[in-house]
């Protein structure tokens, strides 16, 4: 989680030509999955796709982070150079000591196939990999999905159709399970 303190100070609207006073705020923010799919079910695009993201959907990107129910959406039009510098480290750092692949790094092998937050909610589903990890931070569940892929690929044999019946039963239970204990 990264922690940003925002000084509180009246900004000033150029359309509404009126001032817009800021609270001094702290703002908790994670580069998630869950954030990812919030933003995307709002701009109907790829986070991770190859067009430019517009000021305003990188602000809009922030208020999706954001672990707590922004008082005043208005906050993020108040962070310095230095708060969207440690918001881009922070959303960089692997947040884990495993680097096996990066899907979305153009210079390995891999799927060059646009990837979404449904897909990724699919390799978490198809792993099964508990959907809490939707809260980690974005890197750190795509290190442990990687290690899954590696794990599931080394001397797997192949399931017969009744174990696989069975491991689809047991996906299913949780799924529902997850389904009524979700917020």
């Amino acid at each position: 989680m990264l922690t940003l303190h925002v000084k509180g100070r009246e900004l000033f609207d150029h359309a509404r030509q009126e001032f817009i006073p800021i609270k001094d705020t702290e703002l908790h923010l994670e580069h998630s999955l869950y954030s990812i799919a919030k933003w995307e079910q709002k701009w109907h695009k790829a986070y991770f796709g190859k067009s430019q993201k517009t000021l305003e959907e990188n602000l809009d990107y922030v208020r999706c982070m954001s672990l707590d129910e922004l008082e005043d959406p208005n906050i993020v039009y108040a962070l310095t150079a230095n708060d969207w510098k440690a918001i881009e480290e922070y959303n960089k750092d692997s947040h884990t000591a495993t680097h096996i692949f990066n899907p979305f790094d153009d210079n390995q092998c891999g799927p060059k196939d646009t990837v979404t937050n449904e897909l990724m909610y699919y390799w978490l589903v198809a792993l099964q990999i508990p959907f809490e990890v939707q809260y980690w931070n974005i890197n750190h569940m795509l290190a442990l999905i990687e290690v899954c892929n590696v794990k599931n690929d080394s001397g797997s044999k192949k399931a017969s159709d009744a174990e696989l019946r069975r491991k689809y039963a047991e996906i299913s239970r949780r799924n529902k399970e997850l389904a009524r204990s979700r917020r």
